[in-house]
C-alpha cells in the first residue's frame, strides 16, 4: 500500500470535543445583561459571570475558560481594556472579546491593538455571539499552533523499497487512527521525530498543534515547568502566569523526544497525568483536563533503565501500548541509494545549486558506510560533500574523511573493491535478515534471480542459518511440571 495513498477521516469531528462544554467567562458590571447573554448562549457555551476586574482575577486562579467576553467600562472607574492588557499578561493562550456600547472606529482600533481578538456592541444576536466567539477560540489556537512544530513534513525516512520500509508505511497509516499512547524507538537520527510528525499529521487531530519537547534540553524541574506551566508567584522568579505544553496542546498531538532522560520526579507527575486524564499547573489548585494524544520517543533501552531504577516500571507500562522500533540505515542498505538521491537533490535546493549527478563509484562509497548516525549522519555527509563539489558530478574524492577514514593506503581499483565487497556483504546480510533467511524473499526484494543470491553467499561467506530465527520451544505440560514440583498451591 503507498503512503500517499492513506485515506483521511473528514468528518469535521474535533478530537475531545465531548470532553466538557466550553466555558466562556462575560466580565461586565450590568447584571441584567448578564442574565440575558446566558440565555442567548444557553446550549452553545456555558457562561459564566463577574462584576469587577478583581472577581475576574480570582474566578481564572481556580477555573479554565475557553474564551472572555469583557465590558470596555466596568463602572466604578474601572477600565476593562486597563484588565485586557493584563490578561495578555498572565494568560495569553485565552482569546478576548471586548463589549461596549461604544463602537466607535477609534475605540474598536485600540482595542485590537492592545491584543483583543474581537469587539461586540452590547445587543448582539445568537448567531453574531456564537460566530465571534467560534472564530476568536480558533485564532487563538492559531497563535499558539504558530508556536508548535511547524515544520514541513518530509519523507526522508519513508523513501526506500525495503522490508522495513513497506511495515512502517503500514505501521504509521494504521496508528494514525488511534488515540492510544505510542512509544517510538530507535537509535540517534532513526526518525521518531519525522515519523510522530506523520502519524499526527493524518490523523483526525491534525489541524491542532504538534508540540515537541526534547527532555534533555531542560534539566531538573524545568522540563516539569514546561510541561505543566506555573501561576504568578508560583516559585522564586515566576513574575506571570505560564501555560505549559500540557494545556497548550489542547486536542493536538505531544511528543516527548528522550523521555529517558526525564528525571524520576517529573515521571511520577508525567505519569498521574496518564492514569487522571488532568492536571494541575505548578501553584494551581484547578486541575486542567489533559485532551491531547501523547506519543514518546527513546534511543536508550527502557527496560534497562528500569533495572538500573532510572525509569519508572509503571510509567513504563503506561506509555508502552503501541509500539513502532525504527531500524538502524546500517541494517536497510537497500534503502541507501534512493535516500542519497533524494538527499543531494533536497541539499542542493536548500543550497542554491544544481544538482549534480551520483557517480557510481560514489554510490558504492556511501553504501558500504556503517552509518552511525543514520539518515542524520548522511544528510550531513551529503551536504558536507556538496560543498566542496565544484563539477556537475559528485564523485568519490568530495568525501574526503569518509576516504582516509576508510581506504587510507589502498589505491583506487582496491578502494573500490574494497567498498563493493562491504557493499554486499552488509546488503544482503541485511535483506537475509528481513526474510528471516528465505534465499527466495531474499532474491524477489533484491530483484535478481535466487541463483545469483546464492552465488554471491558463497563468495562472501554467508550463510541463511544465521538469520534463520529459531523456533519456539513447545509448551509444556503445566499441570504435569506442577504435580512434579510437589506443589500444594
Amino acid at each position: 500500500m503507498e503512503f500517499n495513498s492513506i485515506i483521511r477521516s473528514d468528518d469535521g469531528n474535533s478530537v475531545g470535543s465531548d470532553w466538557e462544554q466550553k466555558v466562556a467567562l462575560l466580565v461586565d458590571d450590568d447584571r441584567d445583561f448578564c442574565e440575558d447573554l446566558k440565555l442567548l448562549v444557553e446550549g452553545c457555551y456555558l457562561l459564566e459571570s463577574v462584576h469587577t476586574a478583581m472577581e475576574a482575577r480570582s474566578f481564572l486562579l481556580s477555573r479554565t475558560v475557553n474564551v472572555i467576553l469583557l465590558d470596555v467600562d466596568l463602572g466604578e472607574g474601572e477600565d476593562g481594556l486597563e484588565l485586557l492588557d493584563q490578561l495578555q499578561i498572565n494568560y495569553p493562550e485565552i482569546p478576548v472579546i471586548m463589549i461596549s456600547i461604544d463602537k466607535s472606529v477609534k475605540r474598536v482600533v485600540d482595542a485590537m491593538h492592545r491584543g483583543a481578538d474581537g469587539y461586540l456592541g452590547k445587543r448582539p444576536t445568537k448567531a453574531e455571539l456564537v460566530t465571534n466567539l467560534e472564530l476568536a477560540i480558533k485564532a487563538r489556537r492559531s497563535h499558539i499552533r504558530a508556536k508548535s512544530d511547524r515544520s514541513s513534513v518530509q519523507t526522508e525516512e519513508l523513501i526506500g523499497s525495503s522490508a522495513f520500509i513497506k511495515r512502517l508505511r503500514m505501521d504509521i497509516e494504521r496508528f494514525a487512527f488511534f488515540d492510544s499512547t505510542l512509544m517510538i524507538t530507535g537509535e540517534r537520527g532513526t526518525g521518531k521525530k519525522l515519523t510522530s510528525r506523520l502519524i499526527h499529521s493524518i490523523s483526525a487531530r491534525r489541524d491542532e498543534p504538534f508540540m515537541v519537547v526534547n527532555c534533555a534540553a531542560f534539566p531538573g524541574d524545568l522540563l516539569e515547568r514546561q510541561l505543566f506551566g506555573y501561576e504568578q508567584g508560583a516559585f522564586q522568579n515566576a513574575q506571570k502566569r505560564q501555560c505549559g505544553i500540557l494545556q497548550e496542546a489542547g486536542t493536538g498531538t505531544i511528543y516527548l523526544d528522550g523521555i529517558s532522560e526525564m528525571d524520576l520526579d517529573c515521571q511520577t507527575k508525567l505519569l498521574r497525568v496518564l492514569i487522571d486524564k488532568s492536571f494541575k499547573p505548578i501553584g494551581s489548585q484547578h486541575r486542567i483536563p489533559f485532551q491531547a494524544r501523547l506519543i514518546v520517543g527513546s534511543n536508550r533501552d527502557l527496560v534497562k533503565e528500569m533495572q538500573k531504577r532510572r525509569f519508572r516500571t509503571d510509567l513504563y507500562y503506561r506509555i508502552n501500548v503501541l509500539k513502532l522500533d525504527l531500524a538502524p540505515l546500517r541494517e536497510r542498505l537497500e534503502d541507501v541509494e534512493m535516500l542519497v538521491h533524494y538527499l543531494v537533490q533536497t541539499k542542493s535546493r536548500d543550497l542554491k545549486r544544481k544538482a549534480p549527478a551520483v557517480e557510481r563509484d560514489t554510490m558504492l562509497l556511501l553504501q558500504a558506510q556503517p552509518w552511525v548516525g543514520n539518515i542524520q549522519e548522511l544528510g550531513n555527509v551529503i551536504e558536507n560533500a556538496l560543498v566542496h563539489c565544484n563539477s556537475p558530478r559528485l564523485r568519490v574524492t568530495d568525501f574526503q574523511h569518509l576516504i582516509q577514514e576508510n581506504y587510507s593506503g589502498l589505491s583506487y581499483s582496491e578502494a573500490k573493491a574494497q567498498a563493493k565487497r562491504l557493499f554486499q556483504e552488509r546488503y544482503i546480510s541485511s535483506v537475509l535478515k528481513a526474510t528471516e533467511g528465505h534465499v527466495v524473499n531474499a532474491a524477489k526484494l533484491m530483484g535478481v534471480p535466487r541463483q545469483t543470491v546464492h552465488r554471491l553467499m558463497r563468495d562472501l561467506g554467508i550463510s541463511r542459518r544465521d538469520f534463520v530465527k529459531p523456533r519456539k520451544a513447545e509448551p509444556r505440560n503445566f499441570t504435569e511440571d506442577h504435580k512434579a514440583a510437589g506443589s500444594t498451591d
